[in-house]
C-alpha cells in the first residue's frame, strides 16, 4: 500500500522543479529529505513499537502520512517549497512507521518456523514492489502536467 507513495517523488520531482524553478541541488535535496527520514525515524519507530505495539504504531504511521498529505494543501496554495519538503518529511515519517511496523509483528514470528522466517517477509516485500511498479500510471504525467501547467499560468497572469 505505502508503496504507492513511495513513487510520488518520482511523479513530483520534475513538477516542483518547473513551479519553483529548481536547480539540480535543490531538486536532490527533494530525494534526500524523503528518503533521509527513513533514517531518521527507524530507531524512533521502533521505541514507538515497544511502547505502544505494532498495531497501534501501524494506526500512527498512517495518522502521520495523513498529516503530511493533508500539508500538501497549504504548500500548494503559498505554492512553498519548504512546506513541501516538511510535507514530504511528515509523510515519509509515517512511512517509515509502517514499514518497520510491517516487519515487526511478533506473532508472524513465533507462528512461522524458523527455517520459513526469512520467506515471511517476501510476500511484504514483493507487495511494495508491485505497488511502486502499478502506482504510475501512463495517464498519471499528463495528469499533473495539466495542474502544473494551470498552476504555473495562474501565477503569472
Amino acid at each position: 500500500m505505502w508503496g504507492f507513495v513511495t513513487v510520488l517523488n518520482d511523479i513530483l520531482v520534475p513538477h516542483l522543479k518547473s513551479i519553483f524553478d529548481l536547480n539540480y541541488t535543490r531538486v536532490m535535496l527533494i530525494q534526500f529529505a524523503f528518503f533521509s527520514a527513513y533514517f531518521v525515524f527507524s530507531i524512533p519507530s521502533a521505541k514507538i513499537i515497544d511502547t505502544i505495539g505494532y498495531k497501534k504504531t501501524i494506526v500512527a504511521g498512517l495518522l502521520t502520512m495523513a498529516v503530511g498529505a493533508l500539508v500538501f494543501i497549504p504548500a500548494a496554495s503559498l505554492p512553498s517549497y519548504p512546506v513541501f519538503l516538511t510535507a514530504l518529511i511528515i509523510l515519509a515519517a509515517g512511512i517509515t512507521a509502517l514499514q518497520v511496523a510491517e516487519y515487526a509483528d511478533p506473532q508472524a514470528v513465533i507462528d512461522a518456523a524458523a527455517e520459513h522466517r526469512v520467506e515471511m517477509f517476501c510476500p511484504a516485500v514483493v507487495e511494495d514492489g508491485e505497488a511502486f511498479t502499478l502506482s504510475r500510471p501512463p495517464h498519471a504525467d499528463a495528469l499533473l502536467e495539466a495542474r502544473t501547467r494551470t498552476a504555473t499560468w495562474g501565477s503569472r497572469g
